[in-house]
C-alpha cells in the first residue's frame, strides 16, 4: 500500500515546476505584460502575437485568452444608457489583468499580483482620464469599485493554468458578492443619470431663443 501511494504523489513531484523554470516563467510573462506602458501598448503587441507568429518559440505557450470585464448585470446596465458604455470601456484594462492571471506562475502570486492589479487601478484611470467632465469622478468610482472586487476575489485564482480542465477559463467575477456587484452598478447608474442630466442641459440650452442687444 505504501509503495502504491508512493507511486500515486510522485507524477506530482515530478510535475512541480522547479524555481528556475518559475522564475524563468515570470520574466517571459515580465516581456509581454508590458508593465508601466499604456495599455493600448499591450493590446497592439497582443494583436500582432495573435495574428503573427509569436516573438519566440517560449511566447506560443503564453494564454492571450480573456473573457473581459464581465461582471453580472453591467452589460445590462450600460444598455440603458446609450453613449455610457464608450466612456466606461475597461475591456482593455481587464484584457492586461487576464493575460497576467492566467500566465504568471502561482508561485509569483506574492511577488508579481499586487503589481498586476495596480497596473489594472491605472489603466481604468486612464480611460477616465479620456470621459468627459460630469463622468469623470463617477468613471473613477467604478475604477475602484472593480479594483476592490479584484483585491476581494482575484488571489485563488492568481496563476497559470497546467492542466486541461484547468485551462477551461470560467469568470471569477461571478463569485463577487451581492453587496460588491451592487456597488459596480450603482456606480454605472449614477453615472448614467449624470450623464442623461447633461443631455437635457445641452438640449435645453440649444432651445433658448438667443438674446439680442439695443
Amino acid at each position: 500500500m505504501k509503495l502504491l501511494a508512493l507511486a500515486a504523489i510522485l507524477p506530482l513531484v515530478v510535475a512541480a515546476p522547479s524555481p528556475e523554470a518559475d522564475s524563468a516563467r515570470v520574466q517571459l510573462v515580465n516581456d509581454h505584460f508590458y508593465e508601466g506602458r499604456p495599455v493600448g501598448d499591450f493590446m497592439q503587441h497582443r494583436r500582432n502575437e495573435q495574428l503573427n507568429a509569436p516573438s519566440s518559440e517560449t511566447a506560443k505557450k503564453l494564454d492571450w485568452t480573456t473573457d473581459g470585464c464581465s461582471v453580472p448585470g453591467v452589460r445590462q446596465a450600460l444598455a440603458k444608457y446609450p453613449g455610457l458604455p464608450k466612456f466606461f470601456d475597461f475591456a482593455d484594462p481587464c484584457t492586461r489583468n487576464d493575460f497576467a492571471y492566467r500566465n504568471y506562475p502561482k508561485s509569483a502570486l506574492n511577488s508579481r499580483r499586487n503589481a498586476v492589479d495596480k497596473q489594472f487601478l491605472e489603466d481604468m484611470k486612464a480611460v477616465c482620464a479620456t470621459s468627459i467632465r460630469i463622468l469623470k469622478d463617477p468613471c473613477l468610482v467604478l475604477a475602484n469599485s472593480y479594483y476592490a472586487a479584484v483585491r476581494i476575489i482575484g488571489a485563488e485564482h492568481f496563476g497559470q493554468k497546467t492542466g486541461r480542465a484547468e485551462r477551461v477559463h470560467k469568470s471569477w467575477w461571478q463569485e463577487l458578492q451581492s453587496n460588491q456587484t451592487q456597488d459596480i452598478l450603482n456606480s454605472i447608474e449614477q453615472a448614467g443619470q449624470a450623464l442623461e442630466k447633461e443631455k437635457s442641459r445641452v438640449s435645453h440650452s440649444r432651445r433658448l431663443p438667443a438674446r439680442t442687444g439695443f
